[in-house]
């Protein structure tokens, strides 16, 4: 899976993509990729959800938090 967060706010996940993707609207916006395992944590939270990540660029653990950027 790959998800996009935002280093400004603690990387709260911004977008989530099952699979992979040529997209780079997401980096061009300042947000970070990240390419990971499966997540059910993430799974579950969508967006509302921030990730800690770990030295070696794994996760190390995901956060519930409401996201305050909300679809129109």
């Amino acid at each position: 899976m790959v998800i996009f967060t935002d280093p400004k706010t603690n990387h709260q996940v911004m977008a989530i993509y099952t699979h992979d993707t040529t997209s780079t609207v997401w980096a061009g916006l300042g947000y970070e990729r990240h390419e990971i395992a499966e997540n059910p944590d993430i799974n579950r939270l969508g967006r509302d959800c921030y990730v800690v990540i770990a030295a070696d660029g794994t996760i190390a653990d995901v956060i519930g938090r409401k996201n305050s950027v909300q679809p129109a």
